[in-house]
């Protein structure tokens, strides 16, 4: 899938939040005894699965999360919608709020206080 979600997900998405968000949770009964270590490991084996698909596969993933997605009632979608939303502000992917940002901010300020006496 070439183009970009409406979202503005990466080019190179195979699903865009909502549905990849969708798509691990079905998964994630599968990794819920396991260990860390085994969960890392069950996480990056879902993936390499999702990418070794073929772009029929692809395709009709897309359109059964899609089903689902569409099935669903409006709070349910903007709950998850949220929350898939959400997961990349938590990887620090939000640049406004972020723990980086305030230490920057705290940096400026300390240096334009000193910078003024």
């Amino acid at each position: 899938m070439s183009e970009v979600h409406q979202s503005g997900g990466r080019k190179d998405r195979i699903l865009n939040p909502e549905l990849e968000l969708l798509w691990r949770r079905e998964n994630r009964g599968e990794a819920q005894n396991l260990s860390p270590e085994e969960k890392i490991a069950h996480r990056k084996k879902l993936r390499e699965q999702l990418g070794a698909m073929s772009e029929t596969e692809k395709t009709t993933l897309r359109n059964k999360l899609q089903a689902q997605w569409d099935a669903l009632p409006a709070a349910k979608k903007q709950k998850l919608a949220e929350k898939a939303g959400k997961s990349g502000a938590a990887k620090g992917k939000d640049k406004k709020g972020g723990a980086k940002a305030v230490r920057k901010a705290k940096r400026k300020a300390k240096k334009a206080g000193s910078g003024a006496e």
